[in-house]
């Protein structure tokens, strides 16, 4: 038996609410055809097996604890789940645990968050009748603060982007986030521009949110100038700009704070991969011991998740081996101690491969994007791809040092 599957701008629904106003919302979206509201959510799964919608709109209502365990029985292949319920983080992580697509809160701007969850979903499912594949979404997360997950993020993204990719940095430390000051940038748009745009967010109006990073051609979304300006960004309109990097761009690198806040574990969800960074101290191996534990509570696989000792050092007192036995995994990724070698990078903005190429640190940080094409999947760039490129940036770079 096949789904209804309507024409492929539009997704067949079937809506569970006892309140006839989510289907109301759901009916105004251009890309939703709303076949059938199901009041009773005894009666959900007659339904679905006669109208084998594409998506199921959950509403919550007044007893999650009631309808999520009958959504959890539903018998494979589920359509697409979207869920409308309170703004509670235990609620969310539950049902991105039974494979919730969306999670849409009430109050605030209902429709407009619902029509662009259709609109992504839409998008979604043409890109997957195309054949066309999204960009890997790098997740970086320190351990805890002051570990380097910052500037692992902008090297990282630095060093795909010189085996010739196009590379887009979103700094999701939205308070107090710092990717613009180490790509030595000051934007004249930020995240918090994304609240402006409301209906009005596509691939050109990003475009003009971006900011380049000259030498590297690295691409960033900066935090806002203000930490205040954070709670007006709304999760869809985030949501929204990061799967639209995902189309425009080879990789996607976003630099998450470690709050495990509702709105980082919706980024963590929608990111391909995670990579937490880490440093050879114990509060810090202890925070990555925990973080590892909640992210597989919250459903995340072993193969999405890697660990990356930053600032090794020989004498330091835990080792590569007592870190594995701590952590009961392999240290995935080692990057040695050079804070000299690092501030200049910082200090300078200047990515390691124009500030400092023949150092260790670099060459690490070289490695380390090999591994991540090794573990995203993604072919290695033929050698000299980016040579003739890499060798006009930095010359023109050196010229307008020179000049200045």
């Amino acid at each position: 038996m096949t789904r209804a599957g309507g024409a492929r701008d539009r997704l067949v629904f079937v809506v569970a609410s006892e309140k006839g106003d989510i289907a109301e919302l759901l009916a105004q979206s251009e890309g939703a055809d709303l076949r059938e509201a199901v009041g009773e959510i005894e009666l959900l799964a007659e339904a679905l097996q006669r109208i084998r919608p594409d998506a199921l709109l959950v509403d919550l209502g007044a007893d999650p604890a009631q309808v999520l365990p009958y959504v959890e029985r539903l018998r494979a292949p589920r359509p697409l789940l979207v869920f409308y319920g309170p703004d509670d983080s235990t609620l969310i992580r539950r049902a991105m645990q039974l494979g919730a697509r969306e999670y849409l809160t009430d109050g605030g701007d209902a429709k407009g968050e619902l029509v662009a969850a259709v609109e992504r979903l839409v998008r979604e499912r043409k890109r997957g009748d195309a054949g066309t594949e999204v960009a890997p979404m790098v997740a970086v997360m320190g351990a805890k603060g002051g570990v380097g997950a910052t500037f692992v993020a902008c090297q990282l993204a630095a060093g795909l982007a010189y085996r010739g990719s196009r590379v887009a940095v979103a700094d999701m430390n939205l308070r107090l986030g710092d990717v613009a000051l180490y790509f030595d940038l000051r934007p004249q748009y930020t995240m918090a521009s994304l609240a402006a745009a409301q209906g009005r967010l596509d691939a050109a109006f990003l475009d003009t949110v971006l900011a380049r990073h000259p030498s590297s051609g690295v691409h960033v979304l900066g935090a806002p100038d203000r930490p205040e300006e954070a709670d007006a960004i709304p999760v869809a309109q985030t949501d929204k700009a990061l799967a639209l990097l995902r189309e425009a761009y080879d990789w996607v690198v976003v630099d998450i704070a470690p709050d495990f806040d509702d709105r980082s574990v919706h980024v963590l969800d929608r990111a391909s991969h995670i990579l937490i960074v880490t440093t050879c101290d114990v509060p810090a191996l202890n925070h990555t011991r925990l973080q590892l534990g909640l992210l597989k509570r919250l459903g995340h696989a072993p193969h999405k998740i890697r660990v990356a000792v930053n600032r090794m050092d020989a004498k330091a007192p835990v080792q590569a081996r007592q870190i594995e036995e701590f952590l009961h995994r392999k240290c995935d990724m080692q990057i040695p101690n050079d804070y000299p070698t690092a501030s200049i990078c910082v200090n300078e903005g200047r990515p390691l491969w124009e500030a400092a190429p023949k150092s260790p640190l670099c060459a690490a940080f070289a490695r380390v994007a090999d591994a991540t094409h090794e573990w995203c999947g993604v072919p290695l760039p033929e050698p000299g791809r980016n040579e003739k490129r890499r060798g006009l940036r930095h010359l023109l770079s050196r010229r307008r040092r020179g000049a200045a």
